[in-house]
């Protein structure tokens, strides 16, 4: 396998360009494990886009090769595609390692209503090949652990508080009392919340839903229509 590793590395010096890089690092530091190493799989930008995903499926296969050989612990550190909601891992590197990882972990911070960064840190299943998806596990930066520690429950509640802020419930209820009317189908009254309080389809699904568990509204199909109506004396 070395000097199939080799080989890889003679095609990229050819090509005059350094696209992909290995770097293994001792676990001893690092995780308690039998494992015996963590192997870190860095895309970097190339000139030559064709040779670069060529390359690259060429390490994976090496990769793999080596995972069924040896006892190794293997993590591949991806960054995902620009833009908002986005869960897919940048370029054809990305997507492969995607498709054939066993267990797929994404990190970040949760968004106020505003879209904003909070302090709270996700760290959420995206994919598992051979166990259930895992509850995503909540974290926190801890001045005096100098790192990351799993976060209280009332610090996510908290924060998951801000996210709902926007289109509260207490906004919604009023709007509906003073221009819903008696009752209004579910398209046309969605539409409408959405637009008024430029919230997210969601949101104001999750708030409908509230409304109703509490009486406030009643929910009824009319054929394939669904309607809203208000709750005498509301």
């Amino acid at each position: 396998m070395e000097k199939n590793l080799q080989n890889i590395d003679k095609i990229l010096a050819k090509k005059q360009a350094y696209l992909v890089k290995l770097t293994y690092l001792s676990l001893d530091s690092l995780i308690e494990t039998n494992a015996r190493h963590i192997q870190l799989l860095e895309n970097e930008i190339g000139a030559f886009v064709e040779c670069k995903e060529t390359i690259n499926n060429l390490k994976i296969a090496y990769v793999s090769a080596t995972i069924k050989n040896a006892e190794l612990l293997i993590f591949f550190v991806i960054h995902e595609n620009p833009g908002n909601g986005s869960e897919k891992g940048r370029g054809h590197l990305g997507t492969e390692l995607n498709n054939k990882a066993s267990q797929v972990m994404q990190i970040g911070f949760e968004k106020d209503n505003k879209g904003n960064d909070t302090d709270l840190i996700r760290l959420k299943c995206l994919h598992a090949r051979s166990t259930k998806k895992l509850e995503p596990v909540y974290l926190e930066y801890s001045e005096e652990a100098k790192g990351l520690v799993l976060a209280s429950s009332d610090f996510v509640a908290e924060r998951m508080a801000q996210k709902k802020e926007k289109a509260t419930l207490a906004e919604i209820q009023s709007w509906i009392q003073e221009n819903m009317g008696a009752e209004m189908n579910k398209e046309h009254l969605m539409n409408n919340l959405i637009a008024y309080f430029d919230c997210s389809k969601r949101t104001v699904e999750e708030r409908l839903k509230e409304l109703v568990e509490s009486n406030f509204l009643t929910k009824e199909k009319h054929g394939r229509e669904v309607v809203y109506a208000l709750t005498i004396p509301f």
